[in-house]
């Protein structure tokens, strides 16, 4: 997994890299650095960059405790943590620093389930977001699951 990572390290500020290598074994790490790329991905996206927008040149961070201690694991508390226990998705104020500014975006993680056993997540960004509206702020659109077969089917009526 290290040297996976590496390959990657040039595309987090050293706050993020220091989250995503905060814990001890390979799959919790590879965990949350999917997690936090798909942040970077999410917010460049809601620009309209897409992969255009270099990746090092902000850092994205969540209005959560990245340091509280979860005394019934005996660890401390990583994104998937929280994420992969809500079937119907998270949200997270947020913030990304771009150099000396600031804007602040909604985070909506909603994970993927295989079998009911959470195996991933897809995080949507949006924003900005008046700092002074942050706490009314939230994503209040419904979003619903679609099988493949559904989205073709779909499609072929409107056709």
């Amino acid at each position: 997994a290290t040297d996976f990572l590496l390959v990657f390290r040039d595309s987090f500020t050293e706050w993020e890299w220091e989250r995503i290598h905060a814990y001890p074994d390979d799959d919790n790490m590879l965990t949350e650095f999917y997690l936090r790329w798909s942040m970077k991905e999410s917010y460049s996206k809601a620009l309209g960059l897409g992969l255009h927008l270099e990746f090092s040149a902000f850092e994205t961070q969540l209005n959560i405790a990245d340091d509280e201690f979860d005394c019934d694991s005996g660890s401390y508390l990583s994104i998937w943590s929280r994420v992969s226990k809500r079937k119907e998705g998270i949200h997270y104020h947020g913030r990304v620093i771009q150099q000396t500014e600031e804007s602040y975006w909604d985070f909506l993680f909603l994970p993927l389930f295989c079998e009911n056993e959470a195996t991933g997540c897809a995080c949507v960004c949006f924003g900005p977001i008046d700092k002074k509206n942050i706490d009314s702020s939230f994503f209040k659109e419904e979003i619903s699951w679609s099988s493949l077969d559904d989205l073709i089917q779909f499609h072929a009526r409107e056709e």
